[in-house]
């Protein structure tokens, strides 16, 4: 399943897909989900980190995830695949 959140103007105000990667999220499978973005297309409406803290904050997408969860959506579930791909090309 991919879920895009368009872009980050989007992100910072009313967005219906940040409703439903909050959904997505919320459900259990925070394993399955993976962070990225189109950054720096959409550069001059804010930095990375301005988009990280938007889903991450108290009324993103992922505000209601923990930390563990939150670790696995932004990071290392997208390095665990990467050390799985990096094992097979070996």
């Amino acid at each position: 399943v991919v879920k895009v959140i368009p872009n980050v103007n989007q992100t910072l105000g009313y967005d219906p897909a940040a409703a439903s990667v909050k959904k997505v999220a919320s459900v259990g499978i925070t394993h399955k989900v993976l962070f990225g973005t189109d950054f720096p297309v959409f550069r001059l409406q804010g930095t990375q980190k301005d988009f990280v803290e938007a889903i991450t904050g108290d009324n993103g997408p992922l505000a209601d995830l923990n930390d563990r969860e939150k670790s696995l959506v932004l990071s290392r579930n997208i390095n665990c695949l990467l050390e799985i791909a990096a094992g097979v090309a070996a």
